[in-house]
């Protein structure tokens, strides 16, 4: 699958080849606006802190983190707003 709005996929094996393919990825989405938003789905918020920290050399901007529960109600809401979810 190809970088879109919809999302990219790639299957590799769980360590240190998986936080390489991931930090080319984002640098990917982000090589022609580094502001670009790009959000990477977690399992929980202590992957999520874990991937950031081993990722973000030199720095990460506009990469967010969310729980795969929780990104039902962040998805499609704009940055800096509090979503309310649907019911």
């Amino acid at each position: 699958m190809t970088p879109s709005a919809g999302g990219r996929f790639d299957l590799v094996a769980y360590g240190p080849a998986a936080l390489q393919c991931l930090a080319q990825q984002v640098d990917a989405l982000q090589a022609s606006d580094p502001l670009a938003a790009v959000d990477v789905v977690v399992p929980s918020g202590v992957v999520g802190m874990t991937v950031r920290r081993q990722i973000a050399d030199p720095g990460l901007a506009n990469v967010r983190f969310p729980q795969a529960v929780d990104l039902r109600k962040h998805r499609w809401a704009p940055w800096g707003s509090n979503p309310q979810p649907a019911d």
